[in-house]
């Protein structure tokens, strides 16, 4: 696997999600240009690489090696995460934490299935390109809300008390990976 480059994660990925949740919720604004020259960007990418640094030099045997396809978009949640891009007008902190964490799940998780794409054999790697990934249904009983929002409630719970971690997130992303292989052998036989 080789190192990412954060000017393709950030034109390719993070801009056009970005794009797709103002255009699709009229109350979210942006804190700041998604341009690459400004501020919001050039601090996700520090935040990136400070992550990533630390997750090599805390978690790994070797830190002169690549992150894991799991650590990656562990980090970039946490760079997204921790770097708020949106507002929700009217809103409030924790609405505005709500919609940053769901940007940062849903770019991290983009980048999970880029990397199952680019490694899968081509049966898995058509399926995934034609179906994205899957996610487990909810059995929450006080809850309805899908696997998706109730993770994102978590994220920002664990994020409030300064809990989150690089390999809690990868761990996560690993789960969803091993979901995605369970279910598609599954569909296989």
């Amino acid at each position: 696997m080789t190192e990412i480059k954060f000017s393709d994660v950030w034109n390719i990925t993070i801009k056009p999600y970005l794009k797709y949740e103002l255009s699709k919720n009229g109350s979210f604004h942006l804190s700041d240009s998604t341009e690459n020259n400004t501020e919001a960007r050039r601090n996700i990418e520090s935040w990136y690489n400070t992550e990533r640094d630390s997750a090599k030099r805390d978690f790994m045997r070797d830190p002169k090696k690549l992150l894991d396809r799991h650590k990656v978009p562990a980090c970039l949640y946490l760079a997204i995460a921790n770097v708020p891009l949106m507002k929700v007008l009217g809103g409030s902190a924790e609405k505005d934490m709500l919609a940053n964490a769901g940007l940062a799940l849903h770019v991290s998780i983009s980048i999970l299935l880029s990397f199952m794409v680019n490694s899968a054999d081509a049966k898995y790697s058509q399926y995934l390109k034609n179906n994205g990934l899957q996610f487990p249904q909810s059995k929450n009983l006080d809850s309805g809300e899908s696997y998706l929002i109730q993770t994102i409630k978590e994220l920002c719970h664990a994020q409030r008390r300064k809990a989150l971690s690089p390999l809690m997130l990868a761990n996560i992303f690993f789960m969803i990976e091993a979901y995605n292989d369970s279910f598609y052998k599954r569909l296989s036989n």
